[in-house]
């Protein structure tokens, strides 16, 4: 993916059970970052095509539920026998356990906008784990939502970003995108105010980056120097594959 933060964990144990906390907020980050609606110099309709894209790979998107580290090495272990990844560093699920270092590796995030952006994501990150992290603590070991919605959620937020409805996958209904961006604070502010970056922690959007980025590059006619995902035009559709990305 384009951007990736990592947080520390105490150790596998925790950090499995911190990716099921996470999984819930994926699309809510990918809804964030989106800024990639061109390929080819074509509008693909989607907010973020690159995370739409990323669907064709086996192991990609929102991880599963892990009930514990040996079930995440279990999974990673049938992966591998399958041919899917040669080792659990090739996984590329947007949240998972790093394969050599004690962190969690956030995954979800498209090519910020900016330095500004990508500060911020990488606060949100950070605050997402260590409130994950505390909740495991207490015995938590994360919502198991069904997979289903997840990849549903994360269809929505890759075409709309934060300018649409989003899908709430605890409640498998669909809410303005805003009120889970309001609800995503809302959850880290613990943290950011622990930290002393609540200041930087984000609004709640009227627009992704994307669709704001690609006006002004229609505008400017140079929207063939711009790369995203590739793919035909599909907004209000399924979802395609593609046999390339960036």
């Amino acid at each position: 993916m384009a951007c990736t933060r990592t947080s520390r964990s105490p150790d596998l144990d925790h950090a499995v059970l911190v990716c099921n906390h996470l999984r819930p907020w994926l699309p809510s980050l990918v809804a964030l970052s989106a800024n990639s609606p061109f390929r080819d110099g074509r509008d693909t309709g989607y907010a973020s095509w690159r995370t739409a894209a990323g669907d064709r790979w086996p192991v990609a998107g929102p991880p599963p539920y892990f009930r514990s580290a040996h079930h995440y090495a279990q999974l990673c272990a049938a992966l591998e026998d399958a041919g899917a990844v040669v080792g659990d560093h090739t996984l590329l699920w947007d949240v998972r356990p790093s394969s050599h270092l004690p962190t969690v590796e956030v995954r979800a995030m498209d090519v910020p906008v900016g330095v500004e952006q990508a500060a911020m994501l990488g606060v949100l990150v950070r605050a997402l784990v260590v409130q994950a992290l505390e909740q495991v603590r207490r015995g938590d070991p994360g919502p198991d939502v069904c997979p289903s919605l997840l990849r549903a959620a994360y269809w929505r937020a890759a075409r709309d970003g934060c300018a649409e409805h989003a899908l709430d996958v605890r409640t498998g209904r669909a809410v303005p995108a805003g009120r889970l961006l309001r609800e995503l604070v809302a959850y880290t502010r613990p943290a950011l105010e622990e930290s002393g970056s609540w200041r930087r922690s984000p609004r709640p959007c009227a627009g992704s980056p994307a669709p704001r980025t690609a006006r002004t590059t229609v505008r400017a006619g140079r929207a063939g120097a711009v790369r995203g995902g590739s793919g035909p035009r599909s907004r209000g559709g399924a979802m395609r594959g593609t046999s390339s990305t960036s």
